[in-house]
């Protein structure tokens, strides 16, 4: 307890065991039973309880868009839609009605996604019903070598690929066709995205669709992946019995490899597009990847992960200077595909001086490659590295199945090895010591080479470089041989002195939640939660009721920037840089925050570092800080972000909504240079001490606690400071309309159409109601995306939610969203209110009804066993003023939901004379005035 150094908690390395030589084969996870069938059909399987009860399968064919005949492209795409559309043991749209029948959510839980090298399938199913895991097989094996093709349902996924091309256009995309010939070189890769073009969406024919499925969906090219809470001997059995009398075709089209091709001219170029928000610059080298598969590979990926930690943290800290020439600024490594790797540097730029900009990125990179990093920029690398490691080893039977599986997949796709966590942890802590500073520095020297060069300016100004000035900028720039960086590594507390403690003056059990409820000696009350869901993770909350209702209006902009100004000034007698370098290896968060209704901190950390978020929390509400340079540089950065703000077409449409809903009111305007202006910082830092200057309210800690030294962190840090302030939530006026209106905006080069909806009722909405809302949300989403996808194939997704709100008004806020053809927008909002008019009395059936209160019940079950699943339970309780265990009878709520329940609620989230619609046309489509 006390002021003890962050430094003393990096833990030494294990005691080195005999050394194997570094070109020692590396090992295979022992705990991922594999193996390959006669066939050729691979298969992953791995044990792991969390969440229990569900497994994550992954269903991976080494098939994707690079291997797409001149007459196929887009169409791993599209085949990759079929399978859920018809096969010999699911007829059309069965599949996603079965998985639906057993909680499980279309997208969320039942997906796919196509690349250039590679299509996956993905499911999250239950396994405590034993026909659930055969029927999930089943589905594997049809969309191995059984889908139907049936035609209409080409034809609709015909009009829902051209829906998803149309959604996916964008400023993005155009530079990404601009920029992909330089990526790609002299490969296919270029010319065979994977969403595909117009005219072959429009065109393909269903011999080609066929053909791609028949040529490359084969089991020498096909792998599957279980983790989850299954038995693994079971499960293997079932996958061998399955999948082994799958076929290889007679004759086999190669499985082509693209190869690397270098390039010695030196590519360059400046990207305009207008729609785009901000500026950015990259330069990047390509080279042959290189697999891990010795000792030595694995040394090089730590070293390598060492000097980007390293070099980071100084781009980092060059970023908050006030006039940076970066607003962020990243270097790294990453894969361009299956046999292209590149180096990488990345930065987004201000608005103004982009030359002098350019030229001073491209010196931080000399600086890396002639200099390279420091001892103590190394030593905060190495703690770093070692706290997230140990991080990941403590809580290695707690990590998520979906993240062992994301591993797994990874091995498949990217060749990466799978050593598994116990050697990974092992080797690092055997290995990490003896990295120099040397060995760094040569991989810097060597990192970004001037061979297959490819540096790029993207920018939404008229008036900008040409790509031979750019080049002639980068290639000009000059180190001078004296800027180099000397530092010296310094360990200081974090706090100067421990503060008078208080003292915890009540407790109380709560036996239904199985936890306390303290007061503190100065009025605030804690919520503890012990859990073992995670075995090394705390979450902290802290609030109180108010937040920017407390704010005037001509003060209520500034409150955007106040907590981000505070943060970034530091902490008590240390600068932001200061308190990184502090706490460098440290596994903690804390960030404060305001809210419309309620303002104070969300923190996580682990067990080791539970007193250092109590110290952070403790010097924010004594000793914040809020430098002068500190200030210009956020405002700097706010006026870069404003600058082309209105680029983005969808900005457009949310800001126009904003203004539209809530009646023009002066505190939903949008966030402009000229609001900007109103801000100053005497401002904010009153309203950050008003705000914080005390203790919260409420407290909600929840994980792996030991209530002894809680309670002494508590007395210390929290019970010390002055008692919680009383507030009460002021409206300013601010209501939703309440009156229909459809009104138009024009913006945005691409032939797409957006349209949302929103319509507000007032009341109180209970947990009984809310959970009607959530039901009625979920299955309207099912209904309009059978209709209006599947049916009419007029959009690619189609989002449904109510939310119930507790300011400015009591009521409920249900929303539509989706974007289309804007020939057809019209059409399709005329489906729209047929639909919401006539449901649920018409067009709901108990079936369907059934399963959504299934999957409820599943997302309830699920996150009921996570520390985020009860903080967000309680603190939803406590903010609406309900008793705090009145969560738990969501079940038995789910089980009294009828169709009768259903209809009486439909009329209290919906009202057709409340619709306030919003449509965005392309702006060439505006009529003339």
């Amino acid at each position: 307890m006390g002021m003890q150094n962050l430094g003393e908690k990096y833990m030494s390395p294990f005691e080195p065991k005999q050394s194997l030589p570094l070109n020692t084969a590396l090992p295979f996870d022992p705990d991922v039973v594999h193996g390959v069938l006669p066939n050729g059909f691979r298969y992953y399987i791995r044990k792991n309880t969390r969440p229990k009860r569900r497994a994550e399968i992954r269903f991976v064919v080494d098939a994707g868009s690079i291997l797409e005949d001149d007459d196929q492209c887009g169409l791993a795409h599209i085949l990759e839609h079929m399978a859920f559309n018809g096969s010999t043991n699911f007829g059309a749209r069965e599949l996603v009605k079965y998985f639906e029948s057993i909680g499980s959510r279309f997208g969320a839980h039942l997906n796919a996604q196509t690349g250039f090298d590679n299509t996956i399938y993905k499911l999250h199913i239950p396994t405590d019903n034993e026909e659930i895991i055969d029927k999930s097989l089943l589905v594997v094996q049809d969309w191995a070598q059984a889908l139907l093709f049936i035609p209409d349902e080409i034809e609709r996924e015909r009009l829902v690929g051209l829906e998803e091309w149309r959604q996916r256009r964008g400023a993005r995309t155009r530079l990404l066709e601009q920029l992909s010939p330089m990526l790609y070189y002299k490969s296919m890769y270029a010319e065979r995205l994977p969403i595909g073009t117009e005219e072959s969406l429009r065109t393909f024919t269903p011999d080609a669709l066929k053909r791609f499925y028949h040529d490359w969906y084969r089991p020498e090219l096909m792998s599957l992946v279980v983790v989850g809470d299954v038995d693994v001997e079971s499960i293997e059995s079932k996958i061998q019995s399955s999948f082994a009398s799958l076929r290889n075709p007679d004759e086999s089209r190669e499985r082509r490899e693209e190869e690397f091709y270098a390039h010695t001219e030196y590519f360059s170029l400046v990207m305009q597009d207008s729609e785009v928000p901000h500026r950015a610059f990259c330069i990047l080298s390509k080279k042959p990847k290189q697999e891990s598969t010795e000792y030595a590979d694995l040394l090089q990926d730590l070293v390598t992960e060492l000097a980007f930690r390293a070099a980071n943290e100084r781009l980092s800290f060059l970023g908050q200077e006030q006039n940076a020439p970066f607003i962020g600024a990243k270097i790294g490594s990453d894969d361009l595909n299956r046999r292209t790797a590149t180096d990488v540097f990345h930065a987004s730029l201000p608005v103004e001086n982009t030359k002098e900009c350019i030229e001073r990125c491209c010196t931080e990179i000399l600086r890396f490659q002639q200099h390279g990093i420091t001892q103590a920029e190394l030593m905060r690398a190495k703690r770093s590295h070692i706290s997230s490691m140990q991080a990941a080893y403590q809580e290695r039977e707690t990590t998520h199945s979906r993240v062992l599986c994301t591993d797994i997949v990874r091995h498949i796709t990217e060749k990466e090895a799978l050593v598994g966590l116990d050697f990974d942890y092992e080797f690092t802590m055997k290995h990490m010591e003896g990295i120099t500073c040397e060995q760094v520095n040569n991989f810097l020297a060597t990192w970004l080479s001037k061979s297959n060069r490819v540096q790029y300016l993207i920018t939404p100004d008229e008036e900008h470089p040409t790509s031979e000035e750019m080049r002639s900028w980068v290639e000009q720039v000059k180190l001078d041989p004296a800027e180099t960086v000397h530092e010296e590594e310094e360990v200081k507390p974090l706090m100067g002195h421990v503060p008078q403690a208080g003292a915890v003056v009540q407790k109380n059990h709560i036996p239904e939640l199985e936890m306390e409820e303290w007061i503190l000696s100065n009025g605030a009350r804690v919520l503890l939660k012990q859990t073992a869901f995670q075995k090394d993770r705390i979450l902290f909350s802290a609030y109180s009721m108010g937040g920017r209702s407390l704010i005037s209006t001509k003060d209520f902009y500034a409150s955007k920037l106040t907590t981000s100004c505070v943060r970034r000034s530091g902490l008590g007698e240390h600068s932001l840089i200061d308190v990184q370098k502090i706490l460098s290896g440290a596994t903690v968060q804390l960030v404060p925050f305001i809210k419309s209704t309620h303002h104070g901190f969300q923190g996580v950390t682990t067990v080791n570092y539970i007193e250092t978020l109590f110290q952070i929390h403790h010097l924010f509400s004594t000793q914040p800080r809020l430098e002068e340079e500190t200030f210009l540089r956020e405002m700097e950065v706010a006026r870069s972000h404003f600058h082309n703000r209105l680029a983005d077409p969808q900005v457009q449409m949310h800001d126009a909504f904003q203004k539209l809903y809530w009646n023009d009111h002066p505190r939903k305007q949008p966030w402009t240079s000229e609001l900007l202006d109103t801000v100053s910082k005497e401002i904010c830092k009153d309203q950050f001490e008003t705000f914080f200057g005390s203790a919260s309210a409420q407290y909600i800690i929840i994980g792996n606690i030991d209530f002894d030294q809680i309670e002494e962190y508590l007395s210390v840090y929290v019970a010390s400071l002055p008692s919680p302030k009383e507030h009460s939530m002021l409206s300013w006026d601010l209501c939703a309309r309440k009156k229909p209106i459809c009104s138009y905006i024009y913006a945005g080069k691409e032939p797409s159409a957006t349209y949302h909806m929103s319509c507000f009722v007032e009341g109180i909405f209970d947990r009984i109601d809310r959970i009607h809302c959530s039901i009625l949300s979920s299955y309207i989403q099912v209904a309009l995306r059978r209709k209006l996808r599947e049916e009419m194939g007029a959009v690619y997704s189609v989002q449904v939610h109510s939310r119930s709100m507790l300011y400015p008004e009591k009521g409920c806020h249900f929303t539509v969203d989706f974007s289309c053809d804007p020939e057809r927008v019209e059409e399709i909002r005329h489906t729209l209110h047929k639909i919401l008019i006539s449901l649920p009395k018409e067009e709901t059936s108990q079936e369907d009804i059934d399963n959504v209160i299934e999957q409820l019940s599943s997302q309830f079950e699920v996150s009921i066993l996570e520390n985020s699943g009860w903080l967000q339970y309680l603190t939803s309780s406590l903010q609406r003023e309900e008793d705090i265990c009145s969560f738990l009878t969501t079940p038995d709520l789910l089980k009294e939901i009828t169709l009768d329940s259903l209809q009486a609620y439909w009329s209290r989230i919906y009202d057709v004379t409340r619709m306030v619609e919003l449509i965005m046309l392309p702006e060439e489509s505006q009529p003339s005035e």
